[in-house]
């Protein structure tokens, strides 16, 4: 809980007042899918593009600006890169060749000093064709009239396959950027389907005692006590039943999962029955859950260290192979080498992901989360403000194919892709291409990975680890057991996003209705009632606390200013 709340620390009163007062007026941000014309492969286009489209008007999502445009951004630096690298590489290159846009750096600082640089910039007004903003500078720029709306610009130059990656979770990331129905920044997407996590079962050790599979939480729970009793190791040393860390609410090794099996969604704000904004945390339902762990750690099952270990410690346990479940998203298991190191290290051991169980019959959703906070912008004015939608269009295309160039050139191209000026999380496809990955693995149809360079890598070293496990050989055909255990950690990342999909299909997606929304009350009280909720639920689990102390806790998170919050949400929802 405390990352994502300190994610989001930036936000400043005035321009959350300003997303209240208008980005949610509008009812609507007119970015639907108009019909575009030609194919968005076509990058040949000769001709000066058109640059002030009306909406509905035909463009092409690809054409090449004749003679070249120059575009001026700012951005952070590539690890192990120099502002020279930023200007001078290949995709710079590309940009100018396919689709006549020459882009040159104002500037360029160490990531982590760049909120601060864009800062100094807006305050200056000394702006750049283009630039990319998070949520507080987006709305600072459209009150200060600074940022040219770039509705148009969307409508007509996105490609189709564009439009489908950015908006395949909905519209809200539209809508934190527009305001009165004008769209002002163009949200680069991190898909909240790949924050869904699983169950990682040790999968050796299940089989070996004679487990069911975790289709329950009954059989979760057999699972759990037999790891922590019955030496699944055979070496006499403690194992532990599951595996969590200090700060309870993480990437991997979480409690979130483990409460999503007894319906509760903690760290989340969720819509209720009366379709009221309510936080997950203070629901009677996480009352159980905690119970349930409280048990669970007075029985021998969770590591009593867990009150000091991170989820790099967290990583280690698994590989001295000191625990047998945990929760986690798609790359968990490479957290401090985890599985994969494990895999290395002893070539018996399995690690087998699970959808998250349920206490009853009713299936288990599993909380996601609205992280984009990273808007595309341009300077009120520019001529060509659809050049930087083409760049996405480019770059997505690169990423899903068809690529209209050979396979090496491509190779030489994707291997710098972090040279990109706009590069958001769509651009790998990750979902589909495991997707298509395992369908061509069961059914021998390999039309789809064909499509997709990327896709046909993927296919290829996991058909070949397939077949050869630890005695895949590299294109030197030396066996290299450590490119074998980086494709068994792909493979089973693949496995949790099939998961995911399965989820996502069948409606057991959770999503917190916050997003990157921060009320006024959340600035001043937000890490109080996070500091309360970490120390109760962690007294809690250790049984310092009783389960009661559960309902002191609502109380007093409310008194705090968890009530006050959570008017204010539901009256941003509201409006």
């Amino acid at each position: 809980m405390t990352d994502r709340w300190s994610r989001r620390a930036f936000a400043v009163l005035a321009s959350l007042l300003l997303v209240i007062a208008t980005a949610c007026s509008s009812g609507g941000n007119n970015t639907g899918t108009a019909d575009q014309p030609g194919n968005a492969g076509n990058n040949e286009s000769a001709g000066e593009d058109r640059t002030a489209a009306e909406p509905g008007e035909p463009a092409d999502p690809l054409g090449k600006y004749d003679p070249p445009i120059e575009v001026v951004a700012v951005r952070d630096l590539m690890a192990g890169s120099t502002e020279a690298d930023m200007n001078d590489n290949i995709i710079n290159q590309y940009y100018e060749k396919d689709l006549g846009i020459k882009l040159k750096y104002k500037w360029t600082v160490i990531g982590d000093q760049y909120e601060q640089r864009v800062n100094l910039t807006l305050a200056s007004g000394d702006l750049p064709d283009m630039m990319v903003v998070n949520l507080r500078q987006l709305h600072q720029m459209i009150d200060a009239g600074q940022v040219e709306d770039l509705t148009a610009a969307w409508e007509n130059y996105a490609s189709d396959d564009l439009k489908q990656s950015l908006t395949a979770n909905g519209m809200d990331s539209f809508e934190m950027a527009t305001v009165d129905g004008k769209l002002y920044g163009i949200p680069l997407i991190t898909p909240m389907v790949d924050t869904a996590h699983a169950l990682f079962i040790r999968e050796d050790w299940r089989q070996k005692l004679g487990l069911p599979e975790p289709k329950t939480y009954e059989d979760l729970e057999k699972i759990m006590y037999a790891f922590a009793t019955q030496d699944p190791t055979g070496t006499g040393k403690k194992t532990y039943g599951l595996n969590i860390t200090k700060d309870l609410y993480t990437n991997g090794f979480d409690i979130t999962s483990f409460a999503n099996m007894f319906h509760a969604y903690p760290n989340a704000w969720i819509e209720d029955e009366s379709g009221n904004i309510v936080y997950g945390s203070v629901q009677p339902e996480m009352k159980e859950a905690l119970a349930a762990l409280q048990k669970l750690y007075k029985d021998g099952l969770i590591d009593k260290e867990f009150t000091v270990r991170d989820e790099g410690k967290a990583g280690e346990a698994v590989i001295k192979e000191q625990v047998g479940a945990f929760f986690g998203v798609q790359w968990t298991h490479w957290i401090s080498g985890a599985g994969v190191d494990l895999y290395k290290k002893n070539l018996e051991s399995d690690w087998k992901v699970y959808p998250i169980p349920s206490i009853d019959g009713t299936p288990a959703k599993v909380n996601v989360y609205n992280n984009t906070n990273s808007f595309l912008v341009v300077r009120k004015g520019f001529e060509h403000p659809e050049a930087g939608v083409k760049m996405l269009n480019w770059i997505h295309l690169m990423g899903h194919g068809p690529q209209p160039i050979p396979y090496e050139e491509w190779q030489e191209l994707w291997a710098n892709w972090g040279y990109a000026f706009l590069r958001p999380e769509t651009i790998h496809a990750n979902m589909q291409r495991w997707l298509n990955t395992f369908e061509a693995l069961e059914t021998g149809d390999t039309s789809k990975v064909e499509k997709n360079y990327l896709n046909k890598e993927q296919y290829e070293d996991i058909k070949a680890f397939v077949e050869q496990g630890d005695k895949m050989r590299k294109s030197n055909k030396e066996e290299d057991k450590e490119w074998a255990k980086v494709r068994w950690g792909w493979m089973l990342s693949g496995r949790v996003f099939q998961i995911a999909d399965d989820y996502e299909k069948n409606g057991r997606l959770m999503i917190d209705k916050r997003g990157a929304y921060v009320s006024p009350a959340m600035l001043e009280k937000q890490a109080t009632l996070s500091k309360l909720e970490q120390s109760t639920f962690t007294r809690i689990i250790t049984g310092e606390s009783s389960i009661d102390e559960f309902d002191k806790f609502v109380k007093e998170w409310e008194n705090l200013g968890g009530k006050e919050i959570t008017q204010e949400l539901n009256e941003w929802a509201k409006k």
